[in-house]
């Protein structure tokens, strides 16, 4: 049976590195497919099929459904994983709903290391390099 969503998942937007939970529910007992998409002109990735983890994002992504309830994980979370989510109803089969996350940079950059080394000569000159 063909069902149809009645909590849609919501849109969130979260800091780089939270762990971030999208869910949907269906009036049917269904699992569902749930695609990404970055931006408006990339094509659309399906992540989750009939409930579970597509094996190419299994480390970024994990896919739960139970019952009427589709969860999609997604963890540690940094700006490729922002874009918007479909839950399609019914493995992909049925009603869908979309939800966008926004990833907000923390402004943690690496830290740069610089190496200095000196050199003596044998005249008793020193030079200094910066690395």
């Amino acid at each position: 049976m063909l069902g149809t969503i009645i909590q849609p998942p919501q849109s969130k937007t979260v800091d780089e590195g939270d762990d971030v939970t999208l869910s949907c529910k269906s009036d049917a007992a269904n699992p569902a497919n749930w695609h990404h998409r970055r931006s408006p002109s990339a094509e659309s990735e399906r992540i989750c099929y009939k409930g579970k983890t597509v094996v190419t994002y299994v480390n970024k992504f994990y896919c739960n459904s139970t019952a009427d309830v589709n969860d999609l994980f997604i963890r540690n979370a940094h700006a490729e994983q922002a874009g918007e989510y479909t839950c399609i109803e019914n493995a992909g089969l049925g009603a869908k709903a979309s939800a966008s996350l926004t990833v907000r940079s923390t402004g943690i950059y690496n830290s740069t290391l610089f190496l200095f080394i000196t050199v003596l000569d044998i005249e008793g000159v020193t030079f200094t390099v910066n690395i």
